[in-house]
């Protein structure tokens, strides 16, 4: 259902006034304050939604994907769910929901616009749009982790809302196609059940390996599991990848640990400048990339400081360890190239690399945000604009960043991304068993050394037993 469509657009075009550098743009209202058992989401719609056609030197903008809209997905992980979405920088109340446990509320919302969701509880909150919306173009997917019913990336309880792409139906889960990846943190069991409450996959992962399903898009599901997960989508081929920030495991988007996607054996079309995995890191940090799949080191690197890492990890499912504090992502400046989450919990502190679109800082409470050394005194719901560029970046309450990540005059086709609270950033997850990756490699290798040599010995012990 759609709870409301706004029909006339109102645009941040400060995002697309970047050019001269950081810009503070702080919201002229009286905010609307969040207890501290609220969870409080905040997002910007992107001003350009539709593709540019080209033909014989000659290009436009086609006719079929222009959109004015994109929607806002609301789904309850709890009972008894009270959530408010307001319009900024009006403060704007535009819709209010009570929702149970599956339930779910959808609206509107106009190109260039700017949101804030505030709920008694975490949410599952997607924000996403282009063509595939209205079922005007085939869906071709997106790439974003999931939150689960705690408000964090790890958890044993997922209620989700599937999107991937439907065609060409024979291409669909196969290679780099998007598909739902199923990340064991530990041993699980893990059952999906419909809105109908019926079991559609259920499936044993052992800790540190992975599983993709398909699922029926747009459709929602529950995933339930008996240990600590991470649910992905991920989509990469020759025309189509999406920009995603990967949360660390220790909790928010700056750890040691990671897992997620790799690019498996797709050659993408660029260079690595315009579409890799980009790590960064405050300290010169030693970066180990383990692949799940065979249990073994994959590669190494080294990040140095203040600098960053642009590389393609050619495995379908990943580890990634480092010695310091890092943040991942996977950015693409071509194709649809996508929008991503991120953020840090106070105090802390990371270097992101920020490509060209319209890229933004929200502050829920009074904040003191710094870039590159300047410092900001910003307060409740304020947004700080993002230009193109490396920029070191830290703040003294837990801030939301966004990444719309776009090029030149182009626009999105499709896009789509889980949106976190900013409450989520304070959750770490100490209570998290962890093995030690290749530990049931290593059994394995050993019982291969083992087992020969034991033949061996039973062999000599039989044949001296037969002499006369």
């Amino acid at each position: 259902m759609h709870g409301l469509v706004l029909a006339t657009p109102t645009r941040l075009s400060v995002l697309c006034l970047l050019a001269a550098g950081v810009l503070l743009f702080s919201l002229t209202m009286v905010p609307v304050s969040a207890s501290s058992d609220e969870q409080v989401y905040y997002g910007h719609v992107p001003s350009r939604i539709w593709r540019l056609a080209s033909l014989a030197g000659r290009t436009w903008i086609n006719p079929t994907t222009i959109m004015d809209h994109a929607d806002l997905v609301l789904i309850a992980a709890s009972e008894s769910t009270t959530a408010t979405v307001y319009r900024l920088p009006e403060n704007e109340r535009i819709g209010s929901f009570n929702l149970n446990k599956f339930q779910r509320a959808d609206l509107s919302l106009p190109n260039g616009s700017v949101f804030k969701v505030v709920a008694n509880m975490p949410l599952t909150v997607y924000l996403h749009g282009g063509s595939w919306v209205d079922g005007r173009d085939q869906p071709i997917g997106t790439s974003t982790f999931y939150t689960s019913t705690n408000g964090g990336y790890i958890g044993k309880e997922f209620i989700f809302l599937a999107l991937q792409p439907t065609g060409p139906g024979e291409s669909v889960g196969r290679g780099g196609d998007l598909v739902h990846r199923i990340y064991a943190l530990e041993d699980s069991h893990v059952t999906i059940c419909d809105e109908n409450s019926t079991v559609v996959e259920e499936v044993a992962i052992k800790a540190n390996r992975a599983e993709a399903r398909l699922l029926t898009n747009f459709n929602v599901y529950r995933l339930v599991s008996t240990g600590n997960i991470m649910l992905e989508t991920f989509i990469i081929d020759v025309a189509r990848a999406r920009t995603v920030f990967y949360p660390a495991v220790e909790g928010g988007f700056v750890g040691r640990l990671f897992y997620g996607s790799g690019v498996g054996e797709y050659m993408t079309h660029g260079s690595a400048t315009e579409r890799a995995f980009v790590v960064t890191s405050v300290d010169d940090a030693k970066v180990r990339v383990i692949d799940l799949d065979s249990q073994r080191e994959f590669e190494t690197h080294t990040v140095s400081a203040g600098g960053n890492l642009s590389v393609f990890f050619r495995l379908p499912h990943m580890a990634v360890q480092s010695d310091k504090p890092i943040v991942l992502m996977f950015q693409s400046s071509t194709g649809d190239s996508g929008l991503a989450f991120g953020g840090l919990r106070a105090g802390q502190e990371a270097y992101y690399q920020v490509p060209e679109g319209e890229s933004c800082i929200f502050t829920y409470k009074e904040t003191t945000v710094t870039i590159d050394a300047m410092n900001f005194r910003v307060p409740a719901d304020s947004i700080i604009p993002l230009n193109k560029g490396m920029h070191r970046i830290s703040a003294n309450e837990n801030i939301i960043i966004q990444i719309v990540n776009i090029g030149g005059e182009q626009g999105f086709g499709t896009f789509g991304a889980s949106v976190p609270s900013a409450q989520s950033l304070s959750i770490t997850y100490a209570d998290l068993r962890l093995k030690p990756i290749g530990e049931e490699t290593t059994w394995i290798y050993y019982a291969a050394a083992v087992i020969p040599v034991v033949a061996i010995i039973l062999v000599w012990r039989t044949r001296k037993r037969r002499k006369p």
